[in-house]
């Protein structure tokens, strides 16, 4: 995910445990912990940075600029973040239409 303007770490870790509270209707208390965490280690966001998401079976590893902020651990905690972003109840919509290439509604 490519960021276009400054973010705070509290706007991008407000977004992040909002979506996936949302998305995961309640279910992955296990996983909100994990990102709670990992997000105390999240720094402010500048334009022009970079945060990939590295999926796996085993989890989802997180990078900012290629260096490596933390890890989710647990297919559980990597359904999630991706349903998060592509899943049909995801809030984050744009990010949905964007990743698989469709329109806002689809």
């Amino acid at each position: 995910m490519l960021f276009h303007r400054d973010l705070s770490r509290d706007q991008v870790a407000n977004a992040w445990i909002s979506d996936l509270s949302e998305s995961c209707s309640g279910k992955c208390d296990k996983v909100l912990s994990q990102v709670r965490d990992l997000l105390r280690s999240l720094p402010d966001i500048k334009t022009g940075q970079k945060i990939v998401y590295l999926f796996f079976s085993t989890g989802v590893e997180l990078l900012i600029d290629g260096r490596k902020l933390g890890e989710l651990k647990g297919a559980d905690a990597a359904h999630a973040v991706l349903s998060a972003f592509i899943g049909a109840t995801t809030p984050a919509i744009y990010i949905r239409a964007a990743l698989l290439g469709t329109t806002r509604s689809s």
